[in-house]
């Protein structure tokens, strides 16, 4: 009747094999052998009779009939059962002599059997309800453990996953990371060195709101490393749980009804609280590192796109219109969708005729360009929109209708220096209407952080749009100048990017457009500010005065 049910239920009734679990699990025994009592529903496996019995030890045949009988006789004669020998694997017990004495004690109820004990070490939990699959995606876990190095650079961390697909998803994140720390330094780090630095920047935070937040008691059966891959791609999970038309910033009293968006809402929150410093704008290398993640559990061999999801506030006016077109120019080049953003005044405003002639016109144009588009209407501030809703987006493109004034103190009110704080994307601005193609990058390199986190993108760019990229750099000195790109060329060589270098002196803004006219560019590419906002307000900001003065879109990592 079990063989029977295990049939229609597609679970196995079997009998785990002992050599397998060791082969796969690579497990090592251990010298000593201990008498001791053992629980008897732990006993799961056999070595040399797997198909012998079923998995609670009932025989499978009558060919024991006769021994099978005298021992449950010894038993009921009260001479009980000599002690049996078991290996243990995990909270696991695999019988090597004594089958017979398990199964009567199992029909006889019996809590508890004595066992002579040989332990075997293996690097992951193993437990009495495991099977076949179960076991398999333990091998595969015990693989990442000893591909990466984690079971002797990180001894007591938990990468656990219910599925073993997960394992490889991890060690993409690890690859990508890897990536990303060789194109900051400039030079290959070595793969233990990558793991670590994952772990103690990616991953342990990650794991740590998990812990705060109480997510395992709210999704008992996953792991802190399949919540730690869900909550990486929690662009995807979110867009597909909550419509983009919907309020941004969903109730924080919102229960956990069990939607993939509503129950990580409070652990993307806080992994999202880590990458950002809200008036500071992001830490160098934030927005690459979050977009890398979220991208490193798509299928081996899958293109790779930084720019899938562009929001582009729209007012309904023609400079509107304007950004939108630049946006679907880059949605073309990337696959990728348009999120719209129409805010006005008043709430009472959000149902009447213009919001809805700007929906109109917004599907039009994106029907039109073969790019799918979604609009949302909200009311309030414009900028205060932009910059929650830039967290769902991986490349935000304005109209530049007004560039950062020259004033110190009028500065404190431009919304543009706003954006380029609080944003959590990048920024691509347009002052008018955009050049028809973008196949012509400037790249402004000074050597800091964010000049290297622009690198990475104008790289990427490069290689995607098939486009000519050019590198200015500016310094007090032709020489200087000459030293910095030769930083930047290296960098480009490794990833098989070439381009065109430019060394300059004098004004920094100055040298930049002059080399975007000598270059004939399209666009360019530049890191956002360098300074603390007090001390850029008291100095003054090249890019602002490359907003001022320029007549190209200009993309800024912020």
């Amino acid at each position: 009747m079990e063989q029977a049910l295990a049939r229609l239920t597609g679970k196995s009734v079997d009998l785990l094999d002992f050599e397998e679990v060791r082969r796969r699990l690579r497990a090592e025994s251990l010298p000593q052998r201990v008498l001791k009592e053992i629980p008897v529903a732990a006993i799961v496996g056999s070595l040399g009779r797997p198909k012998d019995f079923t998995r609670d030890f009932k025989p499978r045949s009558t060919s024991d009939l006769e021994r099978w009988t005298r021992v449950k006789a010894g038993t009921l004669d009260q001479q009980g059962l000599p002690p049996i020998e078991v290996y243990q694997v995990g909270e696991a017990y695999f019988v090597r002599d004594g089958h017979h004495r398990v199964s009567v004690a199992r029909q006889l109820g019996f809590d508890q059997i004595e066992a002579y004990v040989t332990e075997l070490r293996v690097k992951v939990p193993v437990t009495p309800d495991m099977d076949l699959d179960d076991l398999a995606r333990e091998a595969r876990h015990i693989e990442f453990l000893e591909r990466t190095g984690l079971d002797t650079l990180q001894p007591g961390a938990d990468f656990a996953a219910s599925d073993a697909e997960a394992y490889d998803a991890l060690e993409r994140h690890i690859t990508l990371h890897r990536y990303v720390l060789s194109v900051e330094r400039g030079a290959e780090v070595p793969y233990a060195e990558a793991v670590s630095d994952w772990y103690d920047r990616v991953y342990a935070p990650v794991a740590a709101v998990i812990r705060e937040q109480g997510a395992l008691g709210d999704l008992p059966s996953r792991t802190e490393a399949d919540i730690y891959l869900w909550v990486s791609g929690y662009r995807v999970l979110l867009d597909e749980a909550l419509d983009w038309t919907l309020e941004s910033a969903v109730p924080a009293s919102l229960e956990l009804t069990g939607k993939p968006g509503q129950m990580l809402k409070p652990l993307t929150d806080g992994v999202l609280d880590r990458l950002r410093v809200m008036r500071d704008g992001l830490k160098p290398g934030d927005w690459r590192r979050a977009q890398l993640l979220a991208r490193a559990g798509q299928a081996a061999g899958q293109a790779l796109h930084l720019f899938t999801t562009l929001l582009v506030p729209v007012s309904g006016q023609e400079a509107g219109w304007q950004a939108l077109e630049l946006a679907l120019q880059v949605a073309r080049h990337e696959r990728g969708r348009v999120l719209g953003l129409h805010v006005v005044s008043e709430e009472a405003r959000r149902d009447s005729e213009v919001p809805q002639s700007v929906r109109d016109e917004f599907e039009w144009r994106c029907k039109e360009a073969g790019i799918v588009g979604r609009l949302a209407v909200e009311s309030g501030s414009v900028t205060d929109h932009v910059c929650e809703r830039s967290g769902w987006a991986d490349l935000t493109v304005l109209r530049l209708a007004y560039p950062p004034p020259e004033g110190k103190l009028t500065r404190l009110s431009s919304g543009v220096r706003n954006l380029l704080r609080c944003c959590h994307s990048p920024l691509l601005l347009t002052p008018g209407t955009p050049t028809p193609t973008l196949d012509r990058l400037l790249l402004a390199y000074d050597g800091s952080p964010k000049a290297g986190h622009a690198l990475f993108v104008a790289a990427y760019l490069a290689q995607r749009w098939n486009a000519r990229l050019a590198v200015v750099s500016v310094a007090e000195s032709t020489s200087d100048a000459e030293r910095t790109l030769a930083r930047a060329q290296r960098i480009l060589e490794q990833h098989g990017v070439t381009a065109t270098a430019v060394a300059a002196a004098g004004r920094v803004a100055d040298a930049i457009l002059d080399a975007a006219e000598s270059q004939h560019s399209s666009l360019i590419v530049v890191g956002g500010y360098g300074y603390a906002p007090v001390l850029e307000m008291a100095l003054g900001s090249t890019v602002d005065e490359l907003l001022r003065r320029s007549c190209l879109p200009t993309l800024i990592y912020p």
